[in-house]
């Protein structure tokens, strides 16, 4: 799956840059999802990033159009199971007829926003 593959890179790109950036973070955590108290299954964040005035969920993505509710509805559910405030939604479009271009989306989603 071309997702998957990209996430792989960006995560092994990404992990020798965090190092030595000294950032601590945990990559694909594993959540239990619930329903009515109810558990329905796993969630895996992509990234739980701890930063000097908290945490923050990074939901990495490969949409070939601009991210939509679904994809901001995902990143809300897990701040909200890990009660993490912050979140970020980063999308590698893929390129559509120009095959070279990626252009690359970010959404900061806080809680209190609508």
């Amino acid at each position: 799956m071309l997702v998957s593959r990209n996430k792989s890179l960006i995560f092994s790109l990404g992990e020798s840059d965090a190092a030595t950036a000294k950032i601590k973070y945990e990559n694909q955590k594993v959540v239990e999802l619930t329903f009515k108290d109810h558990y329905v299954g796993e969630g895996y964040p992509d990234l739980i990033v701890r930063l000097p005035g908290g945490k923050m969920v990074v939901e990495l993505k490969a949409v070939g159009g601009e991210l939509g509710a679904s994809e901001e509805q995902q990143l809300k559910n897990y701040m909200k199971i890990l009660k993490i405030d912050r979140g970020l939604l980063i999308n590698f479009q893929q390129p559509g007829k120009n095959p070279k271009k990626t252009k690359l989306e970010m959404r900061e989603i806080t809680f209190g926003q609508t």
